[in-house]
């Protein structure tokens, strides 16, 4: 059952939703799913605009070939393997799908810095169903034009116990996105002492599960306890820092050309897609 404040939300906004699938008809199906999760609002497209500037944007971070990072909700690895690009990294990568940690652990297949889990993490051991719904699969039912889709049982791993069996002492970075399991994996990192040993958290919340504002406020409460927000388009990503190991401040000219950098490469990459048109 959706959040009643969700389908108030759907309702309230309906003209908007219609006039936004009519202007964005011709997109990708991919980008229409996104839009239409979001009610078409404009800071869904105020957080990709910054992901066409710089394609790595939400996983931007000081880290390097020590850094320890932790991917809950990993899908096929995409991103597991982005961060490996990015840093050389150590990726721990969970997902409780056995189909789509099949094609994770295909795709990743000699790789030795990347080590995936047929599980996902919660605040308790558990045998739960899991919707079958490509990237939106969910404990948790979303809104209700998801309802009947097809379900698979999967395992679910107390986060603490998990990192402690791997032999983790730390995470430098974990990003969750794991529909609607993210607020009863905060509340175990916090109270495990787990975030105040996590660096950076990138975490997606879920607005279509019922009482999802208020988990929302008490997750950020258990967050800013030992961590600084570093930027939030909320509902959609939020990227959070502890507060005893922020990021240096960026050097305005520095931003500025890496920018600059950036659009010249998409420019060229337009010209370039223009002339073999």
């Amino acid at each position: 059952m959706a959040s009643l404040v969700y389908r108030a939300k759907r309702f309230v906004r309906t003209p908007l939703i219609w006039q936004g699938r009519r202007r964005h008809a011709d997109e990708p199906p991919a980008v229409k799913e996104r839009l239409e999760r979001h009610l078409y609002r404009k800071k869904a497209w105020d957080l990709w605009a910054c992901t066409v500037i710089d394609p790595h944007y939400f996983y931007r971070a000081e880290l390097d070939a020590d850094s320890v990072i932790v991917d809950v909700g990993a899908f096929t690895g995409h991103v597991a393997e982005e961060f490996f690009d990015l840093y050389g990294a150590h990726v721990h990568a969970f997902e409780p799908s056995p189909r789509f940690h099949d094609e994770m652990a295909r795709r990743l297949e000699g790789n030795d810095h990347i080590h995936p889990y047929n599980y996902g993490l919660g605040k308790a051991d558990a045998t739960m169903a899991l919707s079958e719904d490509g990237m939106a699969s969910s404990f948790e039912i979303a809104a209700s034009y998801r309802d009947g889709t097809p379900t698979t049982t999967v395992s679910i791993r107390d986060a603490a116990a998990a990192f402690d069996e791997i032999g983790l002492e730390r995470i430098d970075f974990i990003k969750i996105n794991i529909e609607g399991g993210e607020f009863d994996l905060i509340d175990r990192l916090y109270e495990t002492g787990w975030l105040d040993r996590t660096r950076y958290v990138l975490v997606q919340f879920h607005e279509w599960y019922d009482k999802a504002e208020l988990r929302r406020w008490k997750s950020r409460r258990q967050l800013k306890a030992t961590h600084r927000e570093l930027w939030s388009c909320p509902w959609i990503y939020e990227m959070w820092c502890h507060r005893d190991q922020l990021p240096a401040e960026p050097d305005p000219e520095a931003v500025a050309a890496f920018i600059e950098s950036l659009r010249a490469s998409a420019a060229a990459q337009q010209a370039a897609a223009d002339g073999s048109n």
